[in-house]
C-alpha cells in the first residue's frame, strides 16, 4: 500500500513533489511510519 501511494505520487506530481507527509497522507500510515519502513527521502533512489 505504501509503495503504490509512492508509485502513485510519483506519476501525478514528481519526484521533487513528494514528501514523507504526502506520502503518510495518501497511504493512509503515520508518518513516522513511513520513515521506519522507507526510509528518509534523502537517500539517493536505486538504479534498475
Amino acid at each position: 500500500m505504501i509503495l503504490a501511494a509512492i508509485r502513485r505520487l510519483l506519476i501525478d506530481e514528481g519526484y521533487d513533489g513528494i514528501t514523507v507527509r504526502r506520502i503518510a497522507e495518501a497511504s493512509g500510515h503515520a508518518v513516522q511510519t513511513i520513515c521506519n519502513l522507507v526510509g528518509p527521502r534523502d537517500l539517493p533512489l536505486p538504479k534498475r
